[in-house]
């Protein structure tokens, strides 16, 4: 079956088979969650990229739901504090501004923006939104179409950080978003960036469903914009290579140096003896701590994540 892009509608390349039963054990050995099928019959996850906005995507493949992220979740980096992307949006937010985080976890975004500044986060997982509340911070348990039937064109700011990756089908919930923001507001949207290493980084099972429906780059977030009515006033930030990121990093470049990919597939899944036994030779004999400084200041200046800052016009 021929698959469209879930942005532009374009048409699309299959990249890769990723066999349901290597997902399964992947998670289940990784981080101990069992993934369930989406039919009797194991099939592959379909990877598949746009050829015209150049969205990644995955077909055939469930999104995560509520059980899958609070496993997740048991993991202390999964929420991690002081995150590049809430650092450079707090300075875009002044004192008097309506914000609205979507997907705000427990709304830790809420501290570091100024005082003088409103903040809503939603947040459909209540456990989060729980935690959110000790902490003071206003969280409503609330999908974005549900609050946009009495809140358009009210926030300065609406934002979504590491969300947009997560859900299979983008442009309703772009929309509805878009809808909130009023005119001459901003909606901000941190993605990983699949044109920096991780969109080379083979059998990266966080990267991949249940958990990650989409990968993003600079291309199909200006064409989202597009979409939405924003032709050319969309800014884009890109976070340098962060410390927590620098031994994947390294990685990366390590099995570059050593393993010459075939195709584009490969970049995605690769299952061979070779990779596998390369691989682990590195994992076990390579002293990353010993070079990473020395090659994560020159070598790759793009990190894990990008922003796209789209200022909707009055």
């Amino acid at each position: 079956m021929k698959r469209t892009c879930p942005v532009c509608a374009s048409a699309t390349k299959e990249i890769a088979r990723i066999p349901f039963i290597w997902i399964q054990k992947r998670y289940e050995r990784s981080y101990g969650i069992k993934i369930i099928p989406l039919c009797e019959k194991d099939a592959d996850y379909i990877y598949s990229k746009c050829e015209t906005c150049g969205i990644g995507f995955f077909s055939n493949a469930p999104e995560g739901d509520g059980k899958f992220y609070k496993a997740l979740q048991q993991n202390p980096w999964y929420y991690r504090k002081g995150k590049w992307e809430y650092k450079e949006i707090a300075n875009l937010v002044k004192v008097g501004d309506n914000v609205l985080d979507v997907g705000c976890g427990i709304g830790e975004f809420a501290d570091c923006i100024t005082a003088g500044a409103l903040f809503t986060g939603l947040e459909i997982n209540a456990e989060a939104a729980e935690t959110a509340a000790r902490y003071g911070r206003r969280v409503l348990i609330q999908s974005v179409d549900a609050h946009a039937i009495d809140n358009c064109n009210i926030y300065d700011i609406v934002c979504s950080f590491q969300v947009m990756e997560h859900v299979s089908e983008p442009l309703p919930l772009l929309r509805s978003m878009y809808r909130l923001v009023k005119p001459g507001g901003f909606l901000v949207i941190a993605v990983p960036n699949n044109d920096s290493y991780i969109g080379s980084h083979p059998n990266a099972i966080l990267n991949m469903p249940p958990h990650h429906m989409l990968r993003w780059n600079e291309s199909s977030l200006r064409k989202a914009g597009s979409l939405l009515g924003v032709d050319s006033d969309i800014k884009f930030k890109y976070e340098p290579m962060d410390d927590a990121h620098k031994k994947d990093y390294l990685s990366y470049v390590a099995i570059n140096l050593i393993h010459k990919y075939g195709d584009e597939c490969e970049k995605v899944f690769n299952s061979s003896f070779a990779y596998k036994l390369k691989s682990k030779l590195l994992s076990r004999f390579l002293n990353l701590n010993k070079v990473k400084d020395d090659i994560c200041a020159n070598a790759y200046p793009i990190g894990h994540t990008i922003i796209a800052v789209m200022r909707k016009p009055n």
